[in-house]
């Protein structure tokens, strides 16, 4: 009777150790295939993210060949030449810049005023007194200039130069716009 229940017992541990013998092969076998499955997304994310770099250089490519050939080279209207001098005074470097905003907003009208209440040959809006003063025209044409619409010491606040809204794109050669 002994041997009977000592090899039941052992009959038992036998079972045990091959249902956890198995268990445990499928455990391994669950995560080979896991495995495999990660191994494979990261092959496709691979290609995935090579298949993104290509189209996001060609998309810069088209962007900036674009641009280039949407951004005019500025000529500036005879009539602003009389103006130089005082422009010079302000903008240095930037007096070419400056005679070009002015010759695109007003042709260099001094008198001019738009439907907008803009004034002088800035077209400063809402502010009159700069129509009968050029030293003050050009005076708050800087004060412009140096806060800008966008940015600091740009051309930003003329839509006539720059695009509108918060990210203005160049629309003449050399002009900043932000």
């Amino acid at each position: 009777m002994k041997t009977k229940i000592v090899l039941l017992g052992l009959a038992v541990c036998v079972l045990i150790l091959f249902w956890l013998d198995t268990f445990q092969n499928a455990i391994l076998e669950t995560q080979a295939d896991q495995i495999q499955e990660i191994r494979i997304q990261m092959i496709r994310a691979e290609g995935d993210q090579k298949f993104l770099e290509q189209e996001i250089e060609s998309l810069k490519e088209k962007t900036i060949s674009g641009l280039k050939t949407s951004v005019q080279k500025k000529t500036i209207s005879k009539d602003c030449e009389q103006y130089r001098a005082i422009i010079k005074n302000y903008f240095g470097d930037q007096t070419d810049n400056a005679l070009f905003v002015a010759s695109k907003e007003s042709n260099c009208n001094q008198l001019a005023v738009s439907k907008t209440n803009d004034h002088c040959i800035f077209q400063i809006h809402n502010e009159p007194d700069t129509g009968k003063d050029i030293h003050l025209c050009v005076k708050r044409e800087f004060d412009k200039y140096q806060s800008g619409r966008i940015g600091v010491n740009n051309f930003s606040a003329w839509y006539s130069v720059c695009g509108v809204g918060n990210n203005p794109r160049q629309k003449f050669e050399g002009v900043k716009c932000i």
